[in-house]
């Protein structure tokens, strides 16, 4: 098996140290050879490792112009960098060399809103719409470039701050305090999630806590959970104008995690690229957490953009005070986020993404 093979099985079987270590053997051999550099390029940016990863791109673009997985990617790390104008060529060369390709339109779309280019954002998120009407992060960017154009009416139609985010009661039977110490003992728990994939800031996150085995209180709060999806979106409205109500899935999958937040915890604003709609539920709700608190501590807030995208406009924002037993319920493209509260209380929750199953 050639060093390069070795690498991808490698990479494939989750052991980066070993596919790093095939990868410099093949470059030992020949220093120019593309893909052992943007192989490389990747691992250096999983690590953490931004302008390395970026220079390996270089390297691996110049030795292949032709790559336009490797223009994506050095595209995505010129963004990272800061290099704006550069990631908007990077991406636009990648998807000229595979026309139809729009797979790097909602990063390039990412970089024309931080550049001030709306329209262009607009333009660029077309096609992928096109293809996928309810691609989260196009949909994100697209509420944004028309809320910066001044295409008010728009905008909030899609965004649906007051018509799409909705509270709702789960059945009784969930055990709480159970729940909550399931959550806190999951073998997945961790207080080190990545902060480039993950939201949670100064606070711990589970794995998939909704997968097998379960214990009781996630079972029950789980049966409940789809019991209330099921009637639910059979009542929600089917709406052709709007393209996440004219998408209602008849079959789905979910995949949930618990988070843990003390005082200055709080999460980053974030989508769910991943799901179609988007939960939270309330486990425990420390007292310091009040709906009459005039900073709405501890709070979920809706509608400002995260990922380190400008807003020229001050976007439009609904906040929500959670209580204990309360369940909430949005689309994934919309942005979310929660704010730090004082005191020493654990603000538990399990979030959820319901993602589309194939009929």
């Amino acid at each position: 098996m050639s060093d390069l093979a070795t690498a991808l099985a490698h990479l494939r079987a989750g052991r980066p140290a070993e596919a790093e270590r095939a990868l410099r053997a093949l470059l030992a051999v020949d220093p120019r050879q593309p893909q052992a550099l943007h192989q490389l390029g990747l691992l250096a940016r999983r690590a953490g490792q931004t302008q390395p990863a970026l220079a390996l791109l270089e390297r691996a673009v110049a030795a292949d112009p032709t790559s336009a997985t490797a223009l994506a990617d050095l595209g995505n790390l010129r963004q990272e960098s800061g290099a704006l104008a550069a990631a908007v060529e990077a991406y636009r060369q990648a998807m000229a060399l595979r026309p139809g390709w729009t797979a790097p339109a909602a990063n390039l779309a990412a970089a024309l809103i931080k550049l001030g280019r709306f329209a262009e954002a607009l333009e660029a998120l077309a096609p992928l719409l096109a293809q996928q009407p309810t691609h989260a992060h196009a949909l994100a960017y697209r509420i944004q470039a028309l809320w910066e154009l001044g295409r008010d009416s728009e905008a909030r139609h899609l965004q649906g701050l007051e018509r799409l985010v909705f509270a709702e009661p789960l059945a009784a039977g969930v055990a709480d305090r159970d729940l909550a110490a399931e959550i806190a003992a999951h073998p997945t728990l961790t207080q080190q999630a990545d902060p480039t994939r993950r939201a949670v800031r100064s606070g711990a996150v589970t794995g998939n806590i909704l997968a097998p085995p379960l214990g009781p209180a996630t079972a029950a709060f789980l049966a409940a959970l789809e019991a209330l999806l099921a009637d639910w979106i059979a009542r929600l409205p089917t709406d052709p104008g709007h393209p996440w109500l004219a998408a209602k899935p008849v079959r789905w999958q979910l995949l949930g995690w618990g988070n843990l937040l003390r005082g200055a915890g709080h999460q980053a604003p974030h989508i769910h690229n991943l799901g179609w709609l988007s939960g939270v539920y309330y486990v425990a709700v420390p007292a310091e957490i009040r709906a009459d608190d005039p900073d709405q501590g501890g709070w979920i807030r809706f509608g400002r953009p995260g990922y380190g995208l400008p807003t020229a406009r001050p976007p439009e924002t609904r906040a929500l005070a959670p209580r204990q037993g309360q369940l909430f319920l949005f689309p994934s493209y919309l942005w979310h986020e929660t704010l730090p509260f004082a005191g020493a209380g654990e603000r538990i929750s399990l979030a959820f993404d319901l993602q589309p199953a194939a009929r």
